[in-house]
């Protein structure tokens, strides 16, 4: 026998929503306050980012390494490097390295990559954000190269 309940939907202020929602096999729940959540039941990984609801995430960060460092390393609370993970990096040194790698939260050195490839040494300008995404091998680089001629010329046809 299935046990049948109105569920009272109420505001953030305490006042109802109508019309009452009637909810099937619910045991026990009267009211509920849909502005008083503060946490997931379980947490959901967002671009690689573990997210529970108890505080904001953040796919941003600044990497301080030199520019002729090939390592480049940032942290990122919360993220894990999985297929997928993507992050928003603004190296403020720029780069000079041949073939710069990064590593976030010390989980591991990848190849950066703009389309298949390792990026040049000039690619990474300081003091501009890019988008990366973990391919599983690479982090590779899908949006904030900047369109100047020191470091990529486009051809008009």
């Amino acid at each position: 026998m299935t046990t049948k309940y109105n569920v009272k939907l109420k505001d953030k202020d305490g006042n109802p929503l109508y019309p009452y929602t009637r909810v099937d096999q619910v045991e026990g729940i009267e009211d509920i306050n849909v502005y008083s959540s503060t946490k997931l039941q379980s947490a959901k990984s967002i671009d690689g980012i573990e997210f529970d609801g108890t505080s904001p995430i953040s796919h941003y960060a600044l990497c301080t390494t030199a520019k002729n460092v090939v390592e480049k390393a940032v942290i990122i609370e919360n993220l894990n490097i999985v297929e997928g993970a993507r992050v928003e990096i603004k190296f403020k040194y720029g780069n000079s390295a041949i073939n710069p790698k990064l590593n976030v939260n010390g989980l591991g050195s990848y190849p950066i990559q703009s389309q298949g490839s390792n990026v040049s040494s000039s690619l990474l300008v300081a003091n501009h954000p890019y988008t990366l995404i973990f391919t599983g091998d690479s982090w590779d680089i899908t949006g904030g190269i900047p369109l100047n001629s020191t470091v990529m010329t486009i051809t008009y046809w």
